[in-house]
């Protein structure tokens, strides 16, 4: 659990090195690529199944918005937001998610939700207003809300197929299909390998190899002996975390109205996940990072 947590806590600042060297499609493909190379080798050690007919539109559309949206939105929101507020914003996405089941998957939120709901928009209000100077309409603000909001419609298309596959076989389609359909970058990205700084490139494989592989690994090692409930209870510390990292590794300090407004996000996604839900017999989606994740996030 601690090596997932520091490993998905510390992607939101290197995302910000990454930046410094690569657009954000050249780091979301430079990532994808490298960790789909990366599990063609785990998927032939595991021997997972290759998916059923029928679901490979649903597998490939899951892909395009948890890997392709999320992580191109979630970049280019991070050249203009620092980590620490970017990590709160992104880790909205029960919210999403809650609003998204309510409508297509008919379940319930309960008055406690529609509180967690109001609390976690005010709060990403307050960080909108806090990172640009009193300018509510903060665009790195939206880009990251649409990322979180990308990553909760792949959770609704990933529910139903929770009944035909394992979560590692979800993460190995969603991240090919992701990655497929960024391969256009390829060009682009080996000419910017180039002339990128070295901390930069390092940063791109460091993500490629940790936070989207090993903590997806160590993350499932969680789950197969504790409680989803419990586990993902201690997600909550990611955006802690990587304000903290942000701070020690890129000097970067928030503004107190985007910590009060981080707080006030993060407070109603626990009201939500709490109390806001009506329990349903259908597996989980585990969230990771983060951005994310993949819910896989997570994360990512």
């Amino acid at each position: 659990m601690i090596t997932t947590i520091l490993l998905w806590s510390s992607a939101f600042p290197l995302i910000r090195v990454a930046n410094h060297g690569y657009n954000p499609m050249e780091i979301a493909f430079g990532r994808y690529g490298l960790a789909s190379l990366i599990l063609l080798v785990v998927a032939l050690v595991m021997r997972i199944r290759l998916p059923r007919r029928e679901h490979l539109v649903q597998l490939f559309i899951s892909g395009f918005f948890s890997v392709t949206v999320y992580n191109v939105a979630l970049n280019w929101g991070m050249q203009r937001l620092i980590a620490g507020p970017a990590s709160f914003v992104v880790n909205t996405l029960p919210m999403f998610t809650a609003i998204l089941s309510t409508i297509f998957l008919k379940e319930k939120i309960l008055p406690a939700g529609w509180l967690g709901l109001i609390i976690s928009c005010s709060g990403i209000l307050l960080i909108a207003i806090g990172e640009s100077g009193a300018a509510i309409l903060n665009v790195g603000t939206f880009s990251i809300l649409l990322a979180a909001l990308s990553w909760a419609i792949s959770i609704i298309q990933q529910k139903p197929l929770l009944k035909f596959y394992a979560p590692l076989e979800i993460v190995c389609y969603s991240i090919w299909s992701g990655a497929l359909c960024m391969a256009f970058v390829l060009p682009s990205l080996v000419a910017s390998v180039k002339t990128a700084p070295m901390a930069s490139t390092s940063a791109l494989v460091y993500l490629g190899v940790f936070p989207a592989v090993v903590a997806y690994i160590t993350w499932n090692m969680v789950l197969a002996v504790t409680p989803a409930a419990r586990a993902a209870s201690f997600l909550y510390l990611v955006p802690v975390l990587s304000t903290a990292i942000a701070f020690f590794l890129l000097k970067e300090v928030p503004t107190r109205l985007t910590l009060v407004g981080g707080a006030l996000a993060l407070g109603g996604v626990i009201v939500i996940n709490a109390l806001g839900r009506q329990k349903t017999n259908i597996p989980e989606k585990r969230i990771p990072e983060a951005e994310s994740t993949s819910a896989l996030h997570v994360h990512e």
